[in-house]
């Protein structure tokens, strides 16, 4: 972990530098320095997972949600943790207390931020029991244009400059995406466009930073000026989640802003890697929104450069390969595994295979459906078609209700992936 995982080296890179050993022997202390091309990855990934604890708490209904300590002291912690990292973006240096990060903060902020921030110190000096406001209106509002400030400096940061052309190849009409779920994601953007005084619009898109390649964003463009209450947010959530509920593959919501964006609800603990997304990081999902074919209302988003692929971004495809490569040769021998399931691993692992190797080539390729990966084989005279069409069918009538027995086919998925290696 410590080698792949930029959270991971966040973490124990923080143990090393900071954490004070109770008994036993050191091992922490012997890791060597996070490489400086990883640093700020670090730092975005702990952001994300900072995000994703509060809008939980914000936005959600559970236990960090209901209790009041929770609801200050997650309030309090995620707004020190992404100042602290907005600093050490700023200066290099990275700063572990959360309080000094508020003092900091508080002597370089001008109002109302240094209101808020007085405000947030009052909290902790009062165990967390008090607030004077609404602390988690105020703190969303505060996160987000702090997150949309991190955004416009870290395309400059090392791992997230740009660094090999890319190409997408998603087709609209070869997408994994069922006439149910798209339904559903007008119907939310309906509701959103009576209600939200600042909506400028939406766009449903895939993203390889999904796991699953029948998952797709659906991301609610809004003016930063006019901001959704947490109330109205919390009442679209409600309403996705009622219409989502009997949908096989998922919709992930998120909030998008001039910057960046922000993913309101919880799809899966596992993939950090589109809670808070931007073009440096995500460069596929903005890339998308340019053209009109991704656009449910409103007009198409220029962003103004020629987006590419990152370092960041290839780092992540790398560690989840090595991952998955690791376990493939059980991927047949798991009986609790269902065929949806068997057949989302089985075209995942191929997306990231095309990727690393086109990556390889110096030109990055980034296939968003089973036609788009077998047209990559066969550009490179990988045999398996009629193995791969096969396969895409058993997926598409999976997300239609209809199951399959899918085992059989998997020996070719594998002859296929062998011609890779």
């Amino acid at each position: 972990l410590y080698e792949t995982d930029f959270y991971y080296q966040f973490r124990f890179d923080q143990g090393r530098t900071q954490w004070k050993l109770v008994y036993g022997e050191d091992v922490i202390a012997t890791l060597p320095p996070v490489p400086k091309d990883r640093v700020t990855g670090g730092y975005y990934m702990d952001i994300r997972n900072w995000w994703d604890t509060f809008t939980r708490s914000a936005l959600g209904d559970g236990p960090t949600s209901r209790d009041l300590i929770f609801r200050n002291s997650i309030a309090y912690k995620a707004a020190a943790e992404i100042l602290n990292k907005w600093s050490a973006l700023e200066t290099g240096v990275t700063e572990h207390s959360r309080t000094k990060g508020i003092e900091r903060a508080l002597a370089r902020a001008s109002d109302p931020e240094r209101n808020y921030l007085s405000r947030l110190q009052r909290t902790l000096e009062n165990r967390y029991l008090s607030y004077e406001g609404d602390i988690l209106e105020d703190t969303f509002q505060f996160l987000l244009r702090r997150l949309e400030c991190f955004h416009l400096k870290l395309a400059q940061a090392p791992g997230f400059r740009p660094s090999l052309p890319m190409q997408i190849d998603a087709v609209p009409d070869e997408l994994l995406l069922t006439a149910a779920a798209r339904t559903r994601a007008a119907e939310v953007v309906e509701h959103v466009s009576n209600e939200w005084r600042g909506y400028r619009g939406a766009f449903l898109v895939p993203s390889v930073s999904f796991f699953n390649l029948d998952d797709f964003m659906l991301l609610i463009d809004v003016d930063p000026a006019k901001l959704p209450s947490l109330k109205q947010l919390r009442t679209l959530c409600r309403i996705h989640a009622e219409r989502s509920r009997q949908l096989p593959q998922r919709v992930a919501l998120l909030l998008l802003l001039d910057q960046g964006a922000y993913q309101l609800e919880t799809v899966s603990l596992l993939e950090l890697w589109h809670l808070v997304i931007c073009p440096s990081a995500n460069p596929d999902v903005f890339s998308l929104m340019e053209c009109p074919d991704f656009v449910l209302d409103g007009e198409p988003r220029p962003d103004g450069t020629r987006l590419t692929w990152t370092s960041f971004a290839s780092a992540l495809v790398a560690e989840e390969i090595g991952v998955r490569s690791a376990a493939m040769s059980s991927v047949n021998t798991d009986p609790s595994m269902s065929s949806l399931e068997l057949l989302r691993n089985v075209w995942r692992h191929l997306q990231l295979e095309i990727i690393q190797r086109s990556a390889q080539q110096g030109h990055v390729l980034v296939p968003m459906t089973p036609a788009a990966m077998r047209r990559a084989f066969r550009s490179w005279g990988v045999p398996g078609g009629e193995a791969l069409r096969a396969l895409e069918e058993a997926y598409r009538s999976e997300l239609e209700g209809v199951s399959l027995d899918v085992r059989p086919l998997l020996n070719d998925f594998m002859a296929v992936v062998s011609h890779l290696q």
